[in-house]
């Protein structure tokens, strides 16, 4: 079977993480969403706290503003003052997800990954959306 990966953006209480674990478990695939800041931390040297950190402060801004310019393996070098600014570590997270494409089958919650993977005819996207209760 060739590698898919299904990339679930969602809104808040709509179900995204318990319908994506679901899948997962069924596909027997590996799931995916803030632990991909630990492996985009492994991959750069730089603190997992940092991405923890920008994740948390630009959480809605971040994402949307930079994922409009979609990762194409341009990385800050470590001796640039901008190493650990908000878009490289963005496009960390963005290379570990396009390099786990090649290699595995996964679902990812969240990370822009509909946008990163946007090119990959193996990325099935899902959007998760629930009303508001009355």
């Amino acid at each position: 079977m060739e590698k898919f990966v299904l990339a679930i953006t969602r809104t808040c209480g709509s179900g995204g993480t318990t319908i994506g674990s679901m899948l997962a478990k069924e596909y027997q695939i590996g799931l995916y969403d803030r632990q991909l800041m630990s492996l985009a931390s492994e991959d750069s040297g730089i603190s997992e706290a940092l991405f923890a950190s920008a994740d948390e402060s630009v959480k809605n801004t971040l994402l949307y503003k930079v994922s409009k310019k979609v990762y194409n393996g341009e990385l800050i070098p470590p001796e640039s003052g901008n190493f650990t600014s908000d878009n490289n570590l963005f496009n960390y997270q963005a290379k570990i997800l396009k390099e786990m494409a090649l290699s595995d089958s996964y679902v990812v919650i969240g990370r822009a990954a509909d946008f990163i993977l946007q090119d990959n005819p193996n990325m099935i996207s899902i959007h998760m959306h629930a009303e508001k209760e009355i």
